[in-house]
Order: C-alpha cells, then sequence, then structure tokens
C-alpha cells in the first residue's frame, strides 16, 4: 500500500470485530508504517510506546488530559506528527463509534483534512461480524492466534433473529455514511476475510 507525500497521515476506520487488528499487524510489519491501535479512546490511557514518550516528556496520564481536553490537539501535536526517521506514513484505528459519538470534533477535523488517507475497513461475512461481537462481549472469543494443530473450544450462544437482522442493517448503514463522509478523501477499501475456523 503507497500513500503519497501529501497524504501521509492516515486511520483505519470500521465496525468493531472487523480484523482492524490484523490489519494494524500488517501495517505496522512495514518498515515505513507506524500505526497505532485505539489509542484516541474513552476506555483507557493513550500509549504512544515508551521511547516516543520519553521523547516528547509526556506521560500517558498527561496525554490523556490533553485528549479530554482538546482530542484534535492529540491527534495532530503528538500522534501524526511524531518525527521518526525513515517513517514515511503515520495512522491510527479508530472506530465508526467513536468518530460519531465520543470525538465528533476529530471527524469534524478530519472531514476538513483531504490529505488525510481514509482506509475503510469491512468485513465481508456481517453475520461472522455479528456473531464474534457478540462472543467478544460475553468473553467467550476465540484466541486470536492458536496452535493449527489445536482443538479450539465450540462455543454457543443463542441469537435473536430479529436483532441480529437490524444488526446487519445497521452495519450496512453505517458503511454507507462512512463512505459518503469520505468521498472527498483518498479512500482504501479492505475487505476483510477471516479464517472459517475462527470468528
Amino acid at each position: 500500500m503507497n500513500f503519497s507525500s501529501d497524504s501521509d497521515k492516515f486511520i483505519i476506520t470500521c465496525a468493531p470485530r472487523t480484523g482492524s487488528t490484523m490489519l494494524r499487524m500488517i501495517l505496522n510489519s512495514h518498515p515505513k508504517i507506524i500505526c497505532y491501535g485505539e489509542v484516541i479512546t474513552q476506555s483507557r490511557l493513550p500509549r504512544l510506546g515508551k521511547n516516543y514518550q520519553e521523547r516528547i516528556q509526556k506521560t500517558s496520564e498527561e496525554l490523556a488530559e490533553i485528549r479530554d481536553r482538546d482530542a484534535v490537539e492529540l491527534l495532530y501535536q503528538y500522534i501524526w506528527t511524531r518525527n521518526d526517521k525513515n517513517r514515511k506514513s503515520i495512522g491510527l484505528k479508530l472506530k465508526y463509534r467513536q468518530l460519531e459519538e465520543q470525538f465528533p470534533d476529530i471527524l469534524q477535523a478530519i472531514l476538513k483534512d483531504k490529505s488525510v488517507s481514509i482506509i475503510h475497513l469491512t468485513r465481508k461475512n456481517l453475520l461472522k461480524r455479528y456473531v464474534s461481537n457478540r462472543l467478544s462481549g460475553s468473553g467467550k472469543t476465540p484466541e486470536l492466534i492458536r496452535h493449527p494443530l489445536a482443538k479450539s473450544e465450540q462455543v454457543k450462544i443463542k441469537v435473536d433473529v430479529q436483532d441480529c437482522l437490524e444488526n446487519l442493517k445497521l452495519t450496512q448503514a453505517s458503511e454507507s455514511k462512512f463512505r459518503d463522509y469520505f468521498s472527498q478523501h483518498n479512500v482504501f477499501e479492505v475487505v476483510s476475510q477471516r479464517n472459517q475456523k475462527y470468528l
């Protein structure tokens, strides 16, 4: 994946349980890319790496104070300005809900900034995404990586058909909405096809 010289900032945006962690791992394997996880979230402290935080002299608690005061400042002044030798592109995960509900100011800033590239990640099998999200909420999610010969535990959940259908519709609506949001940006559409054995 190539980013032009004037589009070295990017985000991965998606619904939960879409494969964003695996995509982030793949991107971080490239020597010219830094891709953070969900470092702008209300549920945990921002962690940008020990060495980098020592260089900018900011603890995670101080970065959280900046986030709570002005999340756009955290994004533009501390994440996208990271100056590492040979690192060309810097990005992070910002899921639909984080952009729309938790940090709408970041969404508005990105909408105005056409230099930000968007990786729009969707999952081909929306039913599996729904089941995986349910399992995640129950604490029964299978491990991301396991030995290929290891037997996976059979996990069963009850699915309300109406709730499931409504969730599929909402997910499709969110995907369409975010395509519309970023129609003026440089967008990479990535479709996740997870291994059949795991959700």
